[in-house]
């Protein structure tokens, strides 16, 4: 794998920052809970259905009050909207193992399409956009190689700012 690489990162806004913390707190409890809720989330409920989803998650990991389990479902809505612009035929597959002999792992979301798959990695970074650009381009090189190897597109989502990152080769 050649994670060395450098990638080019486009910017897809989502509609704007979101507080998924409260008081700019975003701790690693609630970075694996905002996970597990995009892990979980039946898309095809109702709204109140999914929030009573996502309170649950929160309250099972201890982080309830940091942040209201209605932002963990607007985010989820974006980038379902996104993905449905993107590839309106895709099929949605979640936690979905991948591997090598040199290492394996799980991708957070893997959309497959007639027009090839989206490799989806959630990042709950609580930044402004500028500095969560930085710290996904940490998680750009591993990837991005995972999504070349799958003949699809890689993009890191980024429920906090609002966007979604896609990655290319320059």
């Amino acid at each position: 794998m050649e994670e060395h690489r450098e990638w080019a990162i486009d910017v897809h806004e989502l509609g704007g920052r979101l507080t998924l913390a409260r008081e700019g707190v975003l701790d690693e409890r609630l970075g694996i809970a905002v996970q597990a809720f995009f892990a979980a989330d039946p898309l095809d409920l109702g709204t109140a259905a999914r929030v009573g989803i996502a309170r649950r998650i929160l309250e099972a990991r201890g982080v309830l009050e940091l942040t209201a389990p209605e932002a963990l479902v607007e985010a989820h809505d974006r980038l379902r909207a996104w993905v449905l612009t993107e590839r309106p035929d895709g099929t949605w597959r979640r936690e979905v193992p991948i591997g090598s002999r040199r290492r394996s792992g799980a991708v957070d979301l893997l959309v497959e399409s007639s027009r090839g798959p989206l490799v989806i990695d959630h990042r709950a970074f609580p930044d402004e956009p500028e500095q969560a650009l930085v710290r996904a381009r940490t998680h750009a090189a591993s990837l991005g190689v995972w999504a070349e190897r799958l003949g699809g597109l890689g993009v890191v989502h980024l429920p906090v700012p609002g966007c979604v990152l896609t990655l290319r080769r320059p």
